[in-house]
């Protein structure tokens, strides 16, 4: 069972891959006028960080970097 700090982190999606090439810049997101006019608060960049701390990048994202990890 994974734990609950684990949970959800499973794979890349294409939202979590387009806020890792914008930088986690909210500005032009598809999401920030969504969250604008809501009392919640995107938690996008913090999962991009998980992901790339826990599971590494995506193939499409080292493709586009032309970076192989562990390098």
């Amino acid at each position: 069972m994974p734990s609950k700090r684990n949970r959800g982190l499973r794979r890349w999606t294409n939202a979590a891959k387009d806020c890792y090439l914008r930088n986690c810049v909210c500005r032009d997101c598809y999401y920030h006028a969504f969250f604008n006019s809501s009392p919640y608060q995107c938690k996008m960049k913090m999962s991009v960080i998980r992901l790339v701390e826990e599971i590494g990048l995506h193939n499409d994202l080292i493709d586009t970097f032309g970076v192989k990890e562990n390098e």
